[in-house]
């Protein structure tokens, strides 16, 4: 929720910039000065561009898809829409983009041809003047292609942003709107998964897509061009393009096929961390670490099973695309001599350039949009499936001023979730007043509630709902926000009326107690507030909202009883006496005091009424239901218990405030890594791999391909040169010679390529075959001609092997390398994931789980499909530059200085843009943190933000988020562009200096010429790719960096002596204790001294926040304590974590379930059989509810009530046993009947015991041996609770004479 504060922010450079600083992108200029001057922070951040505002775009496709009409029978379909939306503007882009490119292929091939022709030796076709003529067209075209081609991409980048935002945007407003069945089939993990990854996947579709008819018609121009100049031999290339297509169609298929399971897996890893990152603090008492560690791990090895054959899969279609580039370059000049032709140096540079534009085609373009289609299929499908989701029933909440007489009536209603019926033939009829709904656990009550909320689907009946509703949820919900906005919830601020609800909920003594009151900022769920504080907010929240119909949810059972009869007297009976209030309650203390009240048995309603007018059958059947629960007997062989503790129970207070020093600072603020990526960050990465063995092997190997590369090169301008010699040789006016020679080739060289003869038995071949010829023709030179004739054969053979060599260790080293980056992301992540469960408390205190899942989300697929396609483009250009570089300097010293001067200005051009762009890029991923923050906070909290209509303000929230997001990232794009741009018009300058230093000096061969000029074209285009593929190395290994912080957290001392036997007896003792959560807070225990005997039963009752759980935490170390805790006379201290906390079990406040079956959420370590699953099941009168131990159970418990669920909590701990068991307000949300059989069960199952209560139910703990009294951290009482009450000036005894005369009220 909005703080209330804005950040001024200066405009988007575009929108201010002149149309000289948008040709040049000098408009980003200033940022890269600043970002060398100092690091850049979300301060420098501008606003998002006007066109790229996350509201405004939101808006427009909502509206669209909206409008879209559809057939019956069928879904709306997210491809119309992104057509109907950007075909116009994506369609003038291919457009203009296919003009320039065939202006671009059409001339260069032709001019770089005719210039080569020029330096041959004794041609007479192109004169000086065309030579420069041509020359001019070559830099022209280069320069002018080159300075468009940027502002094209920059164009394409801002689409592919457009789509990201709008999408993002239309997927987060739909969220608000999906019914609770469909919540329960979409899992967390699969929404993020769409917001982080999926809509990124449009983006690279959007850059590749409308490239790819383009290209395939350039192709045809090509293929054309070739056909014009060469003949038949000039298309002989395109049947192998052909044959690797139609294999490249079909591992896309496969690539579609494994990107959908890739997916799977990745949603499955992401929902289990983020159920575990939000209840870490259960998972810690629980010892489960471990065991959920591997569960994730498991999980993450079968998603990195599937990216492995997904990266292999991608890369096999870029290797065929390269072998196709290669082979049909090496068809085509074969056949060109096969036809009877030599080569010259204008027809092998006219085709070397055609095929150096073709070679974007088919080794690059082809390949990633056939993979890229592929995985865009499955994306759409997998955004589409959200967006076509069934929503729940919109209402319109009437929230004027007039006066409104609500009502509630349900006539013969059953109600279902999705179409299984849940409650059945409901009939009742609510007025204004108290109206209290009451009824067992498991009867119904929250559905009904939901059901009037319009959160659960009327399958029949009639149901009429006048009025506005407020709603307070059965477990409390808070937005990491401030403790005022998340009263106030998109509310118009009243100040008397804030502070009057303020009193009415009894917070103002706990605000007072706060450092920064009010603007305290919250945490995810609260955590740093108690679970009572937690419910009053959440009661606040509802009054502060001004309605017609009240709807509290059991929102008094996690209060203490004398703070539940305040709220109820001065919230309910007082403030809200002339409103509708229907209040679910397992207290029948307040059914008196109703105006009307509402029984509820096996989900139907059974009575609806005055209370006085109960029908005695009615009464009596729900006496006798608690009483058979009571009486229920159940064989229970183990003393054990283990439990949750509540995920938020924290009773410190100041945990946040010392956090948030700046009433403006960032709710998800991340601390960015400064300075540059340093070789120990390269050596950490490669650690993860085993080393960098696998690197120098795969470097070695790309030098060696490089080598092979760079000499074939060599090799052809030689081999050109010979053949431009061995034409003049042979005199053009003895055509017959020639002809028989061709005959002679045909029959003897061609032949020798796929035929298994060795280079002397096909030489002699060769020259038995001329010594036929010259005995008819009579040659003078034939010795020469023969030379000529076994050089070309050599040249063949050498140049076709090297080609093959070249290919296979490319293939070789790149599979090896990918294999071994993705052992470096499963290593990494299973060491972050082992550190972060291993982390101490202050580390989920002082981190948000979107801040946590932000990296184990996008960071993680960075450093899984990013990083390793990045180094290995590093590697690959780094050799392939240094090898053209010496090919271009080998032909002039000139060339060699040239090249030296551009590699040095390039340099210094990256470094001077390395530092802004990694400070932008770690800003793109940092500001991701709010967006995951706010989408997993807007889904706990779904029914609470719909109950309360501000749907419209989360979203707008949302959109401030996302432009925060898309500012950061188009500042990134621009400087990338920027950067390219100017290194391309670098390079341009140094092919215009070779072509000119030709012309100039006119004294090279024209091999040299043609090798010169287009190896000049390959080191201008590569090396500026090269070094912003290093700045892109540089930016995407922030998320490395990011990601490996979490593998340095500091973590929990698990070292220890374990001991025997222990505890035998249970005995406690505390010894001058002191807690304090974070250094230099308040001090929330003060040096506890107490002794609990062994079998001793004792209750710990306190108000909110004095610190009754804070003891808890001590016994489980979740923090570190100054003082001796000993158990049995052993310091806890001096023991395993692990093995402390599997001795020690829990039933928490706030019951927790996971996704997955009823027998993993009791024993998920496997250590029990089946029927002492059922023995505990059976014990807490849950056999009738569970059918079987496979059913599954949803992370949100939406197949179970919350008593059901603490029922379950109940059954974990009774399944082991410890001595020690811990009741941490574990009945608060069940009714006193189910409470007392509960407390009951405990007595008798945990006889031989040590038990402690926290309890806010003062009869809790009446049973007890000797009660604590907390207040302030310290003990103030300590006796037997008959004792207490002896003495009339106890706090004990003023508390439960409270709790009496409200009692006797109530009755």
């Amino acid at each position: 929720m909005d703080r209330g504060y804005l950040v001024e922010r200066k405009p988007h450079p575009k929108d201010i910039a002149s149309i000289w600083s948008l040709l040049f992108f000098s408009y980003i200029h200033p940022y890269i000065k600043k970002g060398n001057e100092r690091p850049l922070n979300e301060d420098d951040v501008s606003k998002i561009w006007s066109t790229l505002q996350s509201k405004k775009l939101g808006d427009k496709m909502e509206q669209l898809w909206d409008a879209q009409i559809v057939e019956k029978g069928k879904k709306k379909s997210l491809t119309r829409l992104l057509f109907h939306c950007f075909w116009r503007k994506y369609l003038v882009l291919g457009i203009f983009q296919l003009l320039v490119k065939i202006l671009y292929v059409v001339s260069t091939p032709i001019a770089v041809g005719k210039l080569v022709n020029y330096f041959k030796e004794g041609q007479t076709e192109v004169t000086k003047n065309e030579a420069w003529m041509y020359g001019g067209i070559v830099i022209l075209s280069n320069t002018g292609y080159l300075f468009y081609e940027h502002h094209y991409i920059l164009l394409k980048n801002e689409m592919g942003l457009e789509i990201i935002t709008s999408l993002s945007s239309m997927i987060y407003r739909k969220i608000l709107k999906l019914s609770p069945s469909k919540m329960a089939e979409i899992s967390t993990g699969k929404i993020v998964t769409a917001i982080t990854k999926d809509v990124a996947q449009l983006d690279t579709a959007i850059y590749y897509m409308n490239d790819i008819w383009v290209e395939l018609i350039q192709s045809f121009v090509i293929i054309y061009l070739l056909y014009a100049k060469l003949g038949t031999s000039g298309i002989t290339g395109l049947s192998s393009i052909l044959i690797i297509l139609v294999i490249q169609v079909f591992v896309a298929r496969n690539v579609f096929k494994k990107r959908i399971s890739a997916n799977n897996k990745s949603d499955e890893r992401l929902q289990l961390t983020q159920e575990i990152i939000t209840s870490i603090r259960v998972m810690k008492m629980y010892a489960w670490e471990t065991f959920f560690g591997k569960k994730i791990i498991n999980k993450r090895k079968n998603e990195i099973r599937e990216l492995r054959m997904l990266l292999i899969l991608k890369f096999f279609s870029h290797f065929l695309g390269s072998i196709c580039r290669k082979l049909s370059f090496l068809l085509v000049l074969l056949c060109y001599i096969w036809f009877g032709h030599s080569l010259t140096s204008e027809v092998v540079y006219y085709i070397t350039t055609c095929f150096y534009r073709l070679s974007r085609t088919i080794s690059h373009l082809i390949p990633i949009c056939l993979g890229t289609g592929a995985e865009l299929i499955a994306c759409m499908n997998r955004i589409e499936s959200i967006l076509t989701a069934e929503e729940i029933e919109e209402t319109i909440q009437d929230d004027s001023n007039l006066i409104i007489i609500p009502k509630v009536d349900f006539v013969s209603v059953d109600v279902g979730f999705s179409s299984f019926p849940i409650l059945k033939d409901v009939n009742m009829k609510l007025k204004p007043g108290l109206n209290v709904l009451i009824g067992p656990v498991g009867c119904g009550k929250s559905s009904l509630l939901k059901a009037i909320l319009r959160e659960y689907v009327i399958l029949n009946g009639k149901v009429n709902i006048e009025g506005s509703i407020s709603y307070c949820p059965q477990n409390p919900w808070l937005f990491p926000s401030s403790i005022k906005q998340n009263i106030i919830f998109g509310q118009t601020f009243i100040e008397s009326k804030y502070k009057t609800i303020l009193n009415s909920c009894a917070l103002s003594f706990d605000l007072d107690g706060l450092a920064e009151g009010d603007e305290t900022v919250l945490n995810d769920c609260g955590v740093n507030l108690s679970k009572g504080q937690q419910a009053r907010v959440n009661i606040a929240r509802a009054l502060y909202k001004e309605s017609n119909i009240y709807i509290l949810d059991d929102c008094l059972s996690a209060l203490d009883s004398h703070v539940k009869n305040y709220i109820f007297a001065n919230s309910i009976q007082n403030y809200l006496k002339d409103k509708m209030v229907i209040l679910a309650t397992h207290d029948k203390k307040f059914v008196d005091k109703a105006d009307n009240v509402i029984i509820m048995m096996d989900g139907t309603v059974t009575y609806s009424g005055k209370p006085t007018d109960i029908p005695l059958k009615v009464a009596v059947s729900l006496e006798s239901l608690d009483k058979d629960l009571y009486d229920s007997e159940e064989e229970n062989d183990q003393e054990s218990k283990e439990g949750e503790e509540e995920k938020p129970c924290n009773e410190d207070t100041e945990l946040i405030a010392k956090i948030c020093t700046s009433n403006k600072a960032n709710i998800y603020h991340e601390t960015l890594i400064t300075g540059g990526i340093k070789w120990k960050d390269y050596k950490k990465y490669f650690s993860f791999g085993g080393g960098f063995y696998m690197f120098f092997l795969v470097f070695a190997i790309a030098i060696t391909v490089e080598v092979c590369y760079g000499y074939s090169e060599k090799l052809l301008s030689k081999w050109v040169l010979m053949e431009e010699k061995m034409s003049l040789h042979l005199s053009p006016s003895n055509s017959n010679l020639t002809k028989s020679l061709t005959n002679v080739l045909n029959q003897t060289v061609t032949p020798y390529l796929f035929e298994n003869e060795t280079y002397t038995e096909r030489t002699e071949a060769i020259t038995e075959n001329y010594t036929a010829v010259s005995s008819n023709m009579q040659i003078n030179n034939l010795n020469t001609t023969i030379d000529f004739l076994e050089q070309r054969t050599f040249f063949i053979y050498l140049y076709s092997n090297l080609l093959f060599l070249s290919t296979l260790l490319f293939f070789i080293g790149t599979v090896l390398y990918f294999i071994f980056s993705l052992k470096i992301s499963k290593n990494l992540h299973n060491a972050m994931i082992t550190k972060v469960l291993g982390a101490k408390m202050s580390f989920f205190d002082v981190n948000m789980s979107g801040n946590i899942l932000n990296r184990f989300s996008k960071d993680l697929y960075d450093i899984d499909e990013w990083i390793p396609f990045i180094i290995n483009e590093a590697i690959k250009m780094a050799t392939l530059l240094t090898t053209t570089g010496i090919l271009i300097s080998s032909i002039s010293p000139f060339f060699s200085i040239m090249t030296v001067i551009l590699v040095v200005i390039f340099f210094f051009a990256c470094r001077y843009c390395i530092k802004p762009g990694r400070n932008l890029r770690r800003l793109c991923t940092a500001t991701r943190s709010p967006v995951v923050g706010h989408l997993n906070a807007t889904l706990e909290g779904l029914i609470t933000i719909r109950a309360y209509g501000t749907q419209s303000i989360l979203v707008n929230e949302f959109d401030k988020h996302q432009d925060l997001l898309i500012a950061s990232h188009h500042l990134f794009e621009i400087l990338i562009r920027c950067l390219a741009f100017t290194l391309h018009m670098l390079a341009a300058g140094y092919v215009s200096l070779i072509v000119l230093k030709f012309l100039i000096a006119d004294v090279e061969s024209s091999s040299s010429v043609g090798l010169a000029i287009t190896q000049s074209f390959v080191l201008s285009n590569y090396l500026d790719w090269g070094l912003r593929q290093w700045v892109m190395l540089e930016s995407i290994m922030t998320s490395f960096q990011r990601a490996a912080e979490y593998t340095n957290i500091k973590q929990e001392t698990q070292t220890g002596q374990t001991v025997e036997n222990w505890p035998s007896e249970g005995c406690i003792k505390y010894q001058n204790v002191t807690l304090k959560y974070r250094a230099n807070n308040e001090t929330v225990l003060k040096n506890l001294n107490f002794v609990i005997r062994p079998k001793e039963k004792i209750g710990i009752v306190g108000r909110t926040g004095a610190g009754k759980s804070s003891i808890i935490v001590t016994l489980f170390r979740l923090y570190e304590v100054e003082g001796d805790i000993l158990i049995d006379d052993v310091n806890i201290k001096t023991l395993p974590l692990d093995f402390l906390r599997n001795h020690i079990g829990i039933i928490p406040q706030d019951p927790i379930l996971f996704s997955g079956t009823v027998r993993v959420n009791i024993d998920p370590l496997g250590r029990h059989s089946d029927d002492e699953i059922w023995q505990a099941l059976n014990a807490v009168n849950l056999k009738s509810a569970i059918m079987d131990l496979d059913e599954d159970v949803h992370e949100c418990g939406l197949t179970h009530s919350v008593g059901q669920r603490q029922l379950i909590c109940l059954a974990r701990a009774i399944i082991r046993k410890t001595k020690i068991i811990i009741l941490d307000e574990a009945t608060a949300n069940m009714d006193e009947e189910t409470d007392k059989f509960v407390h009951d069960k405990i007595h008798e199952l945990f006889e031989h015991c040590t038990t402690i209560t926290v309890a806010h139910r003062l009869n809790s703990v009446m049973r007890c041996d000797r009660v604590i009294v907390m207040d302030n951290g310290e003990i103030i009482e300590f006796e037997n609770p008959n004792t207490l009450l002896e003495n009339k000036d106890s706090t004990f005894t003023k508390w439960f004479t409270i709790m009496t005369i409200h009692d006797f009220n109530f009755q």
